[in-house]
């Protein structure tokens, strides 16, 4: 296995998208065979180009039905959008967009023999494919011919001529347009008042106040005093004179219980 010290790499150039550039050498040493395949393949380090390639004489562009092995290769309308319609012509191969591992090929060198798609392998013979003078893709001996102006049809090769069937241009594919980042839209942030609990109003509770009953003043209802019977004189009274001081007695005891009546009536007002 060849080997380089890095002494003997010192200010070599390195190939980058078809420019050379002056590199410093690593500080280990290399092994070209494992870490590169090709240093020297230019356009291994870039992206080569897409083109739609349309057939002068029908006016349709090659595309490719499906990215599966053994499909075979077709001419439709042009589409530059349509990324089955896109090929990159690089390493001499050509390779379709849409699915990029596929590339045309063939294993026939007849004429009148249909093109298909393999996986690519740059370098084989069976999917070599050159431009030639007059617009035309050269493969082995032969000139990949396009259908005429009918219907949808399989390219094919043939003997090489100047007719307009074998003459192809390389048209730019469009440029996928620029999409703007995707923005998620953010629902506005509710913004939740803190839970207060509940808090039934204090009752004001009156302090107990104990019933006090006025004070009444007591009456004291004044004794009344019988008055002392006199001591009978020693002539007796006549029925008249008993009768009437018996009547004074009785209207003075009514006096004195109406005058008690009143002031204990004066008092209860109080």
């Amino acid at each position: 296995m060849d080997t380089y010290s890095s002494a003997n790499f010192e200010d070599n150039q390195m190939f980058s998208d078809g420019q050379i550039k002056n590199v410093k050498a690593p500080s280990s040493s290399i092994n070209l065979h494992s870490n590169v395949e090709n240093f020297t393949n230019v356009e291994n380090f870039s992206t080569p180009p897409a083109y739609l390639l349309k057939n002068e004489k029908s006016g349709k562009c090659l595309y490719l039905k499906e990215g599966k092995q053994s499909s075979h290769v077709w001419q439709a309308l042009c589409d530059d959008t349509n990324k089955t319609q896109q090929w990159t012509h690089n390493e001499n191969v050509l390779r379709n967009v849409n699915w990029p591992e596929w590339c045309i090929n063939s294993n026939q060198k007849k004429d009148g023999k249909v093109f298909y798609i393999s996986p690519c392998n740059p370098g084989h013979g069976n999917q070599k494919i050159t431009k030639h003078s007059l617009s035309r893709l050269r493969f082995k001996e032969k000139c990949i011919e396009g259908a005429g102006t009918g219907g949808a049809d399989r390219i094919k090769m043939m003997k090489c001529h100047k007719n307009s069937t074998q003459r192809w241009s390389f048209l730019p594919a469009a440029v996928p347009p620029v999409v703007a980042p995707t923005v998620s839209a953010v629902a506005p942030t509710t913004v939740v008042a803190p839970t207060v609990p509940a808090v039934a109003p204090t009752t004001v509770v009156a302090p107990t106040v104990p019933a006090v009953a006025p004070t009444v003043p007591v009456v004291t209802a004044p004794v009344v005093t019988a008055p002392v019977a006199e001591p009978e004189e020693e002539m007796e009274e006549t029925a008249e004179e008993i009768a009437a001081r018996k009547a004074l007695r009785v209207e003075e005891a009514k006096k004195a219980e109406d005058e008690a009546a009143e002031a204990v009536g004066a008092c209860t007002i109080l």
